[in-house]
């Protein structure tokens, strides 16, 4: 939890004056304090000790079908991922999403550019409840690769946010990666589970 009183403000690597971001709001400085709070303290929930570890650690886990546990339905088995682990991936890919919006937000560009992992939470639908083990297994590298990308672009944004107010680049370099445009992700929501995961292990993005 931050403590304004005895915690160093999170704005100060960015160039703060007095608390505040040459030629931004109050509010604008708030949304972005919160930003990076969100990516770099502890999980409230403490599910994770910082966003990046967290997502690190998500995409490096060898899934198998291991992980699922079948319910028999009458004359259907269905499959579900662990529910702490399920958990434990909502929150990545909500929290993600999260910071990529209020990175995009702060830089004043159009939500369409806004790198989207799992348009409609599709594929974590498929992972809590779907009668395809094979599908599930599957689906998981897509959203651990496309997670992957998403901690690439906020490391990019991050920096680019620093390139704004410091008069040197302390940033990492960090390679270009295209996003899923508006028209793309309109169509993802339209789509089955099965063909959206197809979609995105075909892209090179």
């Amino acid at each position: 939890m931050f403590d304004a009183c005895t915690d160093v403000d999170p704005l100060y690597e960015f160039g703060t004056v007095n608390g505040q971001l040459p030629g931004r709001t109050p509010e604008e400085c708030l949304e972005l304090h919160n930003v990076i709070l969100h990516w770099s303290l502890p999980h409230n929930q403490f599910l994770w000790e910082d966003l990046p570890s967290a997502v690190e650690t998500f995409v490096d886990y060898k899934f198998t079908s291991h992980d699922l546990i079948p319910y028999d339905q009458q004359d259907t088995t269905f499959y579900t991922v662990h529910p702490a682990r399920l958990l434990s991936y909502g929150h990545i890919i909500v929290a993600l999403s999260q910071v990529l919006q209020g990175l995009v937000t702060f830089l004043h560009e159009e939500n369409k550019t806004v790198f989207t992992i799992d348009p409609g939470f599709a594929m974590l639908r498929l992972l809590a409840w779907h009668d395809n083990p094979m599908e599930m297994v599957l689906t998981v590298p897509v959203l651990q690769e496309r997670s992957k990308v998403a901690l690439r672009h906020s490391k990019k944004l991050f920096n680019r946010v620093r390139r704004q107010f410091l008069t040197f680049d302390e940033a990492q370099s960090v390679s270009s990666y295209n996003s899923s445009n508006a028209d793309e992700r309109d169509g993802y929501l339209t789509n089955s589970p099965l063909s959206l995961v197809t979609k995105f292990a075909l892209r090179r993005d």
